[in-house]
């Protein structure tokens, strides 16, 4: 018995750690710079707020990415890692 209380146990730590590590990776859509509209505009390319050490960027041409808050896209994006 004290055996399966012990497996209980790390069993739900493990969970547990799991579950808060998934929680600080949030993957949100890359929005670029466009100088000319003077406007953020979605790429639909995911990317994640947690520095990986990567920047996000567009696959085509390496155009940095940038998360959207309201109207403006401040905060760079970093890579997505699998």
């Amino acid at each position: 018995m004290p055996m399966m209380a012990v497996l209980l146990a790390a069993g739900g730590a493990f969970m547990t750690s799991a579950g808060i590590a998934s929680d600080n990776l949030a993957i949100v859509d890359g929005y670029a710079y466009d100088e000319a509209s003077d406007t953020c505009e979605n790429m639909h390319v995911d990317c994640q707020t947690n520095d990986t050490g990567e920047f996000c960027t567009t696959l085509d041409d390496d155009t940095p990415l940038y998360q959207i808050e309201e109207t403006a896209c401040p905060d760079r994006l970093y890579r997505v890692e699998l």
